[in-house]
């Protein structure tokens, strides 16, 4: 299954506001072996945090992992193209934590019914990416 979807994200430690609209685009495993053992790759972007950019590279990765793994690449907090939340900025902090709610909801199946919940997310992260991937692995359990 291969998906393009905006979904909402946690809460806007700036502002309040209920939720980040937020891109995903993703190719499904196509089945999991055990439940143990579901994996995803989660692709962080570099600036300017579209996902179009990466969109060749997730589905070249899948291809090349024989589809045994669910891969994503999410855009960054206020990077969503057309930008819908003009006048909100968020920093790198917003950002990792932006990426920390994203992953803990999909290892508790709180985003993404359809898929199955995470037990080991494997990160890759592009220049700032990079960044973002490695303070949230400090957060995440």
């Amino acid at each position: 299954k291969i998906m393009f979807t905006t979904i909402n994200v946690g809460v806007n430690a700036i502002d309040g506001k209920l939720s980040i609209p937020t891109e995903l685009y993703y190719v499904s495993a196509r089945c999991h072996q055990n439940d143990n053992q579901s994996q995803l790759i989660l692709v962080v972007p570099g600036n300017p945090g579209l996902i179009e950019f990466y969109i060749d590279f997730v589905d070249s990765l899948s291809y090349l992992t024989d589809y045994r793994h669910t891969i994503m690449v999410i855009s960054h907090a206020g990077h969503v193209s057309p930008s819908t939340e003009i006048g909100s900025y968020y920093n790198l902090q917003d950002q990792v934590h932006h990426k920390t709610q994203f992953i803990e909801g999909l290892c508790n199946a709180t985003y993404l019914s359809d898929l199955s919940p995470y037990n080991n997310v494997v990160l890759i992260g592009h220049s700032v990416g990079c960044y973002v991937s490695l303070k949230a692995k400090y957060i995440l359990p």
